[in-house]
């Protein structure tokens, strides 16, 4: 697989405490929307993780007498091309390197594992504050705007829409502040925690 790839593959879930488990069944589900189009409708294509930063596609084939589907079948003379001793019966895999798939289908895959890593940051953030109400926490303002600031709660990007500023007080980007969490809401659009600094808590 190329090597930047898997770099970034790697770094996200580092970066973003991503289970890897589970991003790899995101990218096979990526791959497999990709394979299709490149080595047939009923095409099958296996990723190996050994865990450490290497990835390897597999395109898996079953041995057979005589060729019905080529997306999913192999002869026996094309199949010991790549596993000598193959059988009838037999299913062997066949390395595809990363490049074959082509830059629209890394792209599709490229954009399957962003939303998946969207919804688990998602999830993990209305995990960690769903029962924090009424909890005051420190940040930092990232953005202003007319209809609120944009606070970096560490782990999460939180709102505290201008109703919920204190009039007089004026914030910069990057300065400290402190605000008490109103609700966390899964369902939002944008940032699920909201913050105010005008609750008398």
């Amino acid at each position: 697989m190329s090597i930047h790839f898997a770099e970034a593959f790697n770094q996200l879930i580092r970066e973003r405490r991503l289970d890897r488990a589970v991003l790899m069944d995101t990218l096979t589900q990526g791959f497999a929307s990709a394979v299709p189009r490149k080595y047939g409708p009923t095409a099958e294509v296996r990723i190996e993780d050994d865990g450490h930063g290497s990835i390897e596609l597999f395109l898996v084939k079953n041995v057979v007498e005589t060729v019905e589907d080529p997306s999913t079948q192999i002869s026996i003379a094309d199949a010991q091309d790549y596993a000598e001793g193959a059988e009838v019966g037999d299913a062997i895999e066949i390395n595809l390197p990363f490049e074959e798939f082509g830059r629209n289908a890394i792209q599709v895959t490229k954009q399957i594992l962003m939303q998946k890593i969207r919804e688990f940051e998602r999830d993990r953030v209305f995990e960690e504050y769903k029962d924090r109400a009424n909890e005051i926490v420190s940040g930092s303002v990232q953005q202003i705007d007319r209809t609120g600031i944009l606070v970096n709660v560490g782990s999460a990007e939180a709102f505290m829409p201008k109703k919920d500023q204190i009039r007089r007080e004026r914030y910069q980007e990057g300065s400290s502040i402190r605000a008490v969490v109103m609700k966390v809401d899964k369902e939002a659009k944008g940032p699920m925690v909201t913050l105010s600094r005008t609750s008398p808590e």
